[in-house]
């Protein structure tokens, strides 16, 4: 029998290959689509996913929800991050994307600080301080002309991290497969307003990738949750960090972007970074848990 944290690991394994498969999926697209065409689609595939699924398990009371306004929120954030992300893709190398959208955490740090009451200290400093440093050495500003799309990417990381922050609130009352249908019945028509005045019709060849894109965005959020139900994050976030090497073997093979050492020694620096935070985060709920024990 596996244990809970072997199944939690093998969870996070099929999360790191939804991340790859969507991104090589949305670089495939953007050559003959615009990334708001690219965002339709997606949606659209992972809405006729997820509702036939929904209904299955609960009907339509499933689907309803108390929070339409935080559902709304959340995902035109969440939207925000997701477009840069795809942006990024078409513009940018595919390890360049996943080192600076690695930043989403250092962001997430900020933002719990400001926004849940958490202290800045010292080791949440550092962590800031290690992760924008990461960046820097990824752009290397003054030294190399730096892209928009890269302040794009990072820009949606920021967005990222706050629709993380937004769906812990809804996670209170909400349900993971409701989260997720919400997060398509609201972002898919948003895609689409934005996909009108370029529409055009994917060709046979987009069509495969069409359903990978839309398959592992909604896998990715589903493989996500299910690890984090069985395993800590610390034990499982250094299993997503291989998005970076796998991701930069594929931009190598496939698209002739062998990544340089300034992208690969900032990305390691950012998720260093992240790891640390995760770490600390974890050791210091142990230790709250087993005071509240000894009580």
């Amino acid at each position: 029998m596996l244990t809970n944290g072997v199944k939690g690991a093998l969870w996070m394994l099929a999360t790191v290959a939804s991340f790859v498969g969507m991104a090589v999926a949305g670089r495939e697209l953007s050559a003959d689509m615009s990334t708001a065409g690219v965002m339709f689609w997606r949606g659209l595939v992972g809405l006729a996913m997820v509702t036939p699924v929904a209904l299955w398990r609960g009907g339509l009371r499933s689907l309803r929800t108390a929070r339409p306004i935080g559902h709304l929120t959340r995902n035109i954030v969440h939207f925000g991050g997701q477009f840069a992300w795809f942006y990024g893709l078409a513009y940018l190398t595919l390890a360049q994307v996943t080192s600076l959208n690695a930043t989403t955490s250092i962001f997430g740090v900020i933002l719990a600080v400001l926004f849940l009451g958490e202290r800045m200290t010292l080791d949440r400093f550092l962590v800031i301080l290690a992760g924008f440093a990461g960046a820097l050495i990824v752009l290397r500003p003054g030294v190399i002309p730096v892209e928009f799309a890269s302040f794009v990417v990072l820009g949606g990381a920021f967005c990222y991290a706050a629709a993380i922050v937004m769906v812990k609130s809804l996670t209170s009352t909400e349900t993971p497969l409701r989260i997720v249908f919400w997060m398509m019945a609201i972002q898919t028509p948003l895609s689409l307003l934005l996909f009108l005045p370029d529409w055009a019709w994917p060709s046979l060849a987009d069509l495969p990738w069409i359903v990978v894109v839309g398959f592992a965005g909604v896998a990715a959020h589903y493989t996500m949750t299910r690890a984090l139900t069985l395993a800590d994050a610390s034990v499982l976030m250094p299993i997503n960090y291989l998005q970076l090497p796998i991701m930069a073997i594929i931009g190598a093979i496939s698209y002739g972007e062998p990544p340089d050492a300034y992208t690969l020694g900032g990305g390691a620096i950012i998720l260093a970074a992240t790891w640390f935070n995760v770490w600390r985060s974890e050791r210091a709920r142990k230790a709250s848990r087993r005071a509240m024990a000894e009580a």
